[in-house]
């Protein structure tokens, strides 16, 4: 994770914007989920923003785009492909499979909102919500709005990090560096921590 997070600091402009963005579709496609960062990905997009290698519009823009997008692709394999990507592995017989499930029949089409918060369940809600035969017009209203919140909300959180980092390091120097470090490291350890413990649950 810290050599993802460092590779993707490093980019800047174009580069930075597809990196991202390929980041962020794969995890919200069935599947790729599991082993793809998204949540990672926003945040160190916010913060190539506040470092000025990227517009920060334009960076929300895209992570939105790329989070429904996903989302969009998800379904459309759910619907084409869905009982056959069940009754096999690696989906066959995994409780997160199950968890996604109880939320898409106990919220309806309110699941893709609030499955879009919740790591594992991202990955599979709109796939099951395809093969379950939701309505695209439902799908697609409650992927865009849980895109805009998750994809904007955390590229705003990463933004907000590299901008207290810039101004820390104008009013007190290098500490700011050390401070800036334990934040990024803090994030994506929580991420990894609650990565780990969903697979170990969805085994």
């Amino acid at each position: 994770m810290s050599s993802l997070a460092h590779a993707v600091l490093n980019f800047h402009g174009v580069a930075a914007y597809v990196v991202v963005f390929l980041l962020v579709f794969g995890e919200v496609g069935i599947l790729v989920g599991f082993f793809v960062p998204g949540e990672t990905a926003l945040i160190l997009s916010g913060v190539l923003a506040s470092e000025h290698k990227v517009s920060i519009g334009l960076a929300i823009a895209l992570n939105v785009l790329a989070a429904v997008a996903g989302n969009i692709s998800g379904y459309e394999i759910g619907r084409y492909f869905g009982p056959w990507l069940l009754n096999h592995r690696p989906l066959k017989g995994r409780k997160a499979v199950d968890q996604a499930r109880r939320l898409l029949v106990k919220r309806g089409a309110a699941a893709i909102f609030f499955g879009r918060f919740v790591a594992v369940v991202r990955a599979l809600i709109a796939g099951l919500a395809g093969a379950s035969g939701m309505t695209y017009a439902s799908f697609a209203l409650y992927s865009a709005l849980g895109g805009i919140l998750w994809a904007g909300g955390y590229t705003m959180l990463g933004y907000a990090v590299g901008a207290s980092y810039k101004k820390l390091e104008k009013d007190v120097g290098s500490a700011s560096i050390v401070l800036l470090v334990v934040v990024v490291v803090a994030i994506a350890a929580v991420h990894v921590y609650k990565k780990k413990r969903e697979a170990a649950t969805a085994e």
